[in-house]
This record gives C-alpha cells, sequence and structure tokens, in this order.
C-alpha cells in the first residue's frame, strides 16, 4: 500500500480499497456531513488511514510507517463491518 502511494501517488485509491472502504474511510477522518462521489487519490488515502492508526502528519513528519498504517487500516475494515451490520438491521 505504501509503494503504491509513492509510486502512483495521484491515481484513484481504488486500487488499493474497494468503494465501501474508501467511503468508510473519508466518512470516519472527514465526518459525515461531507459526501464525496470521487474516490480519494492513493496518497490522500494513504495518509487518512495512517491519520487513523496515530499519524499526526505535520511538516517535518515522514510518510508513515507499517504499524501505523496496519492501526488505522484494522480502524477502517471495523467500521466498515459496523456500517454492514447496522445496514442489515
Amino acid at each position: 500500500m505504501t509503494y503504491e502511494a509513492r509510486e502512483h501517488s495521484t491515481d484513484p485509491c481504488t486500487k488499493i480499497l474497494s468503494t465501501h472502504e474508501w467511503q468508510a474511510l473519508v466518512s470516519m477522518s472527514e465526518g459525515r456531513k461531507t459526501r464525496r462521489t470521487k474516490p480519494p487519490t492513493m496518497q490522500e488515502a494513504v495518509h487518512l488511514i495512517a491519520k487513523l492508526g496515530g499519524f499526526l502528519g505535520r511538516k517535518g513528519d515522514k510518510e508513515p510507517g507499517v504499524k501505523t498504517l496496519w492501526v488505522g487500516l484494522s480502524q477502517t475494515v471495523r467500521y466498515c463491518c459496523h456500517l454492514a451490520i447496522t445496514a442489515s438491521c
């Protein structure tokens, strides 16, 4: 995921995330009031995932690490499961 974001930073994140995953990611990070129709870029998606994992994204910070992305991605998957369960009720 990190490699793809570095090599293809302007491509849409649909290469690494399904539609439900990127919509859940945007919903978690930007709030429910915003409704995007276009998926974020790979670079934006990696940074959104990393922020959920504790990445601060300050000016002097390097790119997020593997553990930060893992924690953020697990939060995203957990939220996707929650949305799927609540939608089926």
